[in-house]
């Protein structure tokens, strides 16, 4: 007769390991969201403080500034 045992050993550790790991990935997704965040509010801001002579140099109306902020097209104009 042949007796198997199985021991599983540190399932607690890998499922703790593995909750830092998503604690870990949840805050970078945030610190990056929040990054991203204040570079469009920055751009929004600097595009608003521009006058239409500028905005026309550049391409761009007053009302486009939004949705070129949002298209990243204000990084392409950094």
């Amino acid at each position: 007769m042949i007796m198997s045992t199985t021991t599983i050993a540190g399932t607690g550790e890998q499922t703790g390991s593995g909750a830092l790991a998503r604690a870990a990935a949840a805050l970078k997704r945030l610190g990056t969201a929040y990054v991203s965040w204040r570079l469009n509010q920055a751009a929004l801001a600097t595009l608003n403080s521009m006058s239409e002579r500028e905005l026309a140099d550049v391409g761009l109306s007053r009302s486009d500034i939004p949705r070129a902020v949002r298209s990243g097209g204000a990084a392409r104009l950094r």
